[in-house]
């Protein structure tokens, strides 16, 4: 098992962010790791503990916090329990952009697959990649932006 071009060993940690985490390639991912004995914890705001992943079995530690406290600060609370770097597996957009806005914080700590920040703040926003897309060359689906149902409903009488 490789991350970041290096193999993990078998008492490396992931830290997956978010009780979410449940959609089928995540579970997958996790169950494979867990088969490697790799180390699995789950941190995840307070209110979403009603999810199906914070009763899996599959993470080895469930941390959650709350909603003021944050991610990254839950993050930073923790990073002295570990005796490896722990790898993060980000899964959603919020948590992606938290962890970029504030990356020089986790990365003496942790290690996490990102680009840069302002990378990531167009990725975030559709209509910016398009307009990136468009000009770095790169074949996309054509985009369009509809502010008003009138303007989609003209579009959609003219493509169909």
């Amino acid at each position: 098992m490789y991350f970041h071009g290096k193999k993990m060993k078998k008492f490396d940690t992931i830290i997956v962010p978010g009780f979410y985490s449940t959609f089928l390639s995540t579970i997958r991912c996790l169950r494979h790791l867990k088969k490697e004995n790799v180390r699995i914890w789950s941190v995840g705001e307070q209110d979403q503990k009603k999810n199906p992943c914070f009763f899996s079995n599959i993470p080895d530690r469930k941390i959650t916090f709350t909603k003021e406290e944050g991610l990254v600060n839950c993050l930073l609370n923790i990073k002295n329990q570990f005796t490896d770097l722990p790898k993060i597996l980000l899964t959603s957009d919020a948590h992606v952009v938290e962890i970029s806005k504030r990356r020089s914080e986790l990365e003496p700590y942790y290690r996490f697959i990102l680009p840069l920040e302002d990378v990531v703040e167009v990725l975030m926003e559709k209509s910016s990649f398009y307009e990136l897309s468009i000009k770095e060359g790169w074949d996309v689906p054509k985009t369009f932006t509809v502010n008003n149902l009138d303007i989609f409903r003209r579009w959609m009488e003219r493509e169909y």
